[in-house]
């Protein structure tokens, strides 16, 4: 990341290797970066702190990532989140979008572009 400034970046996801390997590369790229489990963490994260990107799984026991996205925008209308899945339903990228999403992407995922989404997606928030 070039600016000085750290930027503050939550995954969430319930699978553990996801979140570790997300959380490796984000902090390698200077990122601060907290994890949870699923979307009634992270809702509960969110409501005590600020995030300048949210980066959210949608299939999650619980709460799910488009549950997630419409709550995080109730609490902050101006939330960046970032939606990510290993299904192939084309639908679901319609839907994420619809929901104010600020970003979608399948996994595997190509690092460099998901490096490159958050930086833009950080950079359009600040713009607003």
């Amino acid at each position: 990341m070039k600016n000085s400034n750290k930027a503050k970046v939550m995954i969430v996801d319930d699978e553990v290797c996801i979140r570790e390997m997300l959380k490796d590369i984000l902090e390698g790229n200077g990122y601060l970066v907290t994890t949870e489990g699923n979307g009634l963490e992270a809702l509960q994260k969110l409501k005590n702190e600020h995030f300048d990107t949210i980066i959210s799984d949608i299939d999650m026991p619980g709460c799910s990532g488009f549950e997630l996205l419409k709550k995080a925008k109730i609490i902050d209308s101006n939330a960046n989140i970032i939606i990510m899945t290993a299904s192939s339903n084309e639908s679901y990228c319609c839907q994420s979008m619809y929901l104010g999403a600020s970003g979608f992407f399948h996994k595997p995922f190509d690092i460099q572009q998901l490096l490159s989404n958050i930086e833009c997606s950080i950079a359009d928030k600040n713009r607003r």
